[in-house]
This record gives C-alpha cells, sequence and structure tokens, in this order.
C-alpha cells in the first residue's frame, strides 16, 4: 500500500497536479455503492490538496447505483469547484455519470464509456425472465412488437396490459422516474461544464446515453463519445502510460491479496496521496 500511495505522491509532484483513485477489482462484482462516497470522504479530508493544482480523478469501475453515484459526485463538489477524470480502461454505466460531471474529461485509448438506461433485479418482479432488466428492455418490446409482428399502434392497449401482468406497475413508474432522474442530471452536468451548451443540445446528448443503445453493456468508445457530442480530451502519451501503469499496479495489488487471507478480498481502492481506503468482504 506504501508503494502505491509513495507514487501519487510521485505523480502529483511531477504532473503538478492533485490525485484521487477511486479503483475496483476487475475479479469482484463490486459496483458504486453508499460506501464509497463515505470512503471518498475519508479520503479527502485527510489530505491536504493544493488549490493552484488541477485535480483529477482517475477511474475505473462498471458502475453501480445512481443515487450513490451523485452522492460520490456531490462529495467531490463539496471539496473541489472543478475536478477533472481520467479513464484509462472502464468507467462504465453509473461510472459515465462521474465522467460528465467532470471540468475535463480525459479518454485513454481502451477507455470505455457506457449507456445510463436504468437497471433493477427482476428478482423480486417474476421468474423466468433475465436477472436484469433495464427500462431500455421495457421499451424495446413495444418496438419489437411492432417492427417484427405487425401490431398496429391501436393495439397498445393490449400490449401494455402485456408488459403489466409480468411486471409489477410500480416497478414501471420506478423505471420512468428513474429514466426522468438520470436524464436531468446528464443535462445538469453536462451544462454546468460546457456553459455555451444549449438545453436542447444537453438534452438530446442524455437521450443518446439513456436511449441510443441496444445494450447496457455497450462499450462507447472515446471516437464514439466524440460523435454523440461529448467534450472529451485525448491525454498526452506520458500522462497515460504513468497514470495507466497506476491503475494496473493497484490492481496488480488486489489480486496479491486475494492470496493473502489475512488481508481480505478487496472489492475497491479509494486513494490519495495521503491515504488508501480499501473496501473489502
Amino acid at each position: 500500500m506504501d508503494s502505491i500511495v509513495n507514487l501519487i505522491s510521485d505523480i502529483e509532484q511531477a504532473e503538478n497536479i492533485n490525485l484521487i483513485l477511486y479503483i475496483c477489482n476487475d475479479h469482484s462484482s463490486k459496483r458504486i455503492d453508499g460506501s464509497d462516497y463515505f470512503n471518498l470522504y475519508n479520503c479527502l479530508k485527510s489530505n491536504e490538496f493544493d488549490s493552484k493544482r488541477e485535480t483529477f480523478l482517475v477511474i475505473h469501475t462498471y458502475g453501480g447505483n445512481i443515487s450513490a453515484t451523485v452522492r460520490f459526485i456531490e462529495t467531490l463538489q463539496e471539496y473541489f469547484q472543478r475536478f477533472n477524470v481520467f479513464v484509462p480502461y472502464k468507467a462504465m454505466s453509473s461510472g459515465t455519470l462521474i465522467c460528465l460531471a467532470s471540468s475535463r474529461l480525459l479518454l485513454g485509448r481502451l477507455a470505455e464509456l457506457g449507456p445510463l438506461d436504468p437497471q433493477i433485479s427482476s428478482e423480486s418482479i417474476q421468474t423466468n425472465v433475465p436477472s436484469i432488466i433495464s427500462s431500455a428492455d421495457i421499451k424495446s418490446y413495444i418496438n419489437m412488437s411492432r417492427e417484427w409482428f405487425g401490431v398496429n399502434p391501436d393495439q397498445s392497449i393490449e400490449i401494455l396490459n402485456q408488459i403489466v401482468t409480468h411486471i409489477f406497475p410500480t416497478t414501471l413508474s420506478y423505471f420512468y422516474r428513474a429514466e426522468k432522474y438520470i436524464l436531468g442530471k446528464i443535462v445538469e452536468y453536462l451544462q454546468i461544464n460546457n456553459v455555451d451548451m444549449t438545453i436542447d443540445r444537453a438534452f438530446e446528448i442524455a437521450n443518446s446515453l439513456v436511449n441510443g443503445y441496444h445494450t447496457h453493456n455497450h462499450a462507447i468508445t472515446r471516437t464514439e463519445a466524440l460523435k454523440i457530442g461529448l467534450d472529451i480530451e485525448y491525454p498526452n502519451d506520458k500522462l497515460e502510460r504513468t497514470l495507466t501503469e497506476l491503475v494496473d499496479l493497484v490492481q496488480g495489488f488486489m489480486r496479491k491479496a486475494m492470496t493473502n487471507e489475512s488481508m481480505g478480498f478487496i472489492d475497491s481502492v479509494i486513494g490519495t496521496s495521503s491515504i488508501l481506503v480499501c473496501n473489502t468482504h
């Protein structure tokens, strides 16, 4: 752990930046949850940041709970008026929302963002359905009925009845509210960091991220991110190599811990040049 903290400090000095890590274990099912913004807070309050430097969050995550993600963002905003995000590999699903809240978004060559359509476990809904369903799945059912089976608009009530038979109405209203919430947050973050962006353009981008993809695990590369209108940057080779090697070191540390019973299984690491906080189970 000391080697990681020391490397963070060395990078800060060499690049003249403040550096924060949020890295999830590739071998874990860890997703962003309520523990993360508490761990982030404990890291931030234990560190003295140079207000004259740019702050970079280096992130690797497959996403998680939207409400917890928003609290994670708000915790960062409590300490920094502006912060940048660097993605070496993945910031999928709600991890993409963190990226959208940044002042500068730097994507490495292998970086992947992801769609933001709301999802819910189907265990509490009904058996014989996929373990996870999203709002996009429900909307696609209507389109599929029309395109595949020629169902006409006059039969929309029948289609709705079929959906309600399998998915409780309040679950449908949850999807509706969740989608509205996510769309609103995307628009909010885009406009905060792009003062010239109109609300119509921000909503167009938000709608692309929420409703524009056929699968939730679609990988949005940096080329595609530019096409949908995201304001991203390509990091210079030195910075990308340095920060990617740091992430690889943290992943190696978490893999090593998997073989050490005294350390426990580390799901994620949040760290600064003063402290590392490991989420274990």
